[in-house]
C-alpha cells in the first residue's frame, strides 16, 4: 500500500472483513506515505460495527483522513445507517450509484 500511495494511487477500502486494528493499520500506512484513503461501498460486504468490533467501517469514521463512497439507494444501505455516516464523515462522504438490478430501477439511457 505504501508504494501505491508514493505512486499517487489512490487507495480504497471495500468489501472486506478486515478488522479494526488491520484497517487503521491501512489508512496509517497510506496517510504517511502521502497518500489517500477511503472506502469503496461504505456497508457493503462489511462486518457490522459492535461495541467490542468495531472494524472497519468505524476505521474510516473515527480518522479524519478518509473518505467513503456510499450507495445510497436504500436498498444497499438503510437510511439510518446513511445518517450515521452522514454525521460521522459530513463533507467526507460521496454518492455513488451501483446502476444494476440490485438498484430496483430498469435499464435505461
Amino acid at each position: 500500500m505504501q508504494a501505491f500511495a508514493q505512486a499517487g494511487v489512490r487507495v480504497s477500502l471495500g468489501h472486506t472483513v478486515a478488522g479494526y486494528e488491520t484497517a487503521m493499520n491501512a489508512i496509517c500506512t497510506v496517510c504517511a506515505a502521502g497518500g489517500m484513503i477511503g472506502a469503496t461501498h461504505l456497508f457493503n460486504a462489511m462486518p457490522a460495527v459492535e461495541g467490542r468490533r468495531p472494524g472497519p467501517i468505524t476505521a474510516l469514521m473515527c480518522s479524519d483522513e478518509t473518505w467513503a463512497e456510499m450507495i445510497f439507494d436504500t436498498h444497499h444501505v438503510h437510511p439510518a445507517s446513511f445518517r450515521l455516516a452522514e454525521r460521522m464523515m459530513g463533507g467526507r462522504l460521496v454518492f455513488v450509484t451501483d446502476a444494476m438490478r440490485g438498484a430496483g430501477q430498469p435499464d435505461g439511457p
